[in-house]
């Protein structure tokens, strides 16, 4: 559970120095560890216990809120 919540705190740390350089570094890090990054979140909304389903939601909204404004494009994601 700890690294559902270091991924969350990860990728929103990148989107805050993203937003506070024009580095192109931390745009490319979010870019490459975000889609992955949702994988793992969909999959643990599917767990079987609930604590884990709740971090996984939670840590969710956290990204998606960080995301939202530079990354909106990305953020649309469609399933099968």
């Amino acid at each position: 559970m700890s690294h559902c919540t270091s991924l969350a705190v990860s990728l929103c740390s990148s989107a805050a120095r993203e937003r506070g350089s024009s580095a192109s570094s931390a745009s490319s890090n979010v870019a490459r560890n975000l889609s992955p990054a949702l994988e793992v979140f969909f999959a643990l909304l599917e767990d079987p216990e609930a604590d884990v389903r709740i971090l996984a939601d939670e840590s969710l909204n956290r990204v998606v809120r960080a995301l939202a404004d530079g990354h909106a494009g990305r953020l649309q994601v469609g399933r099968n």
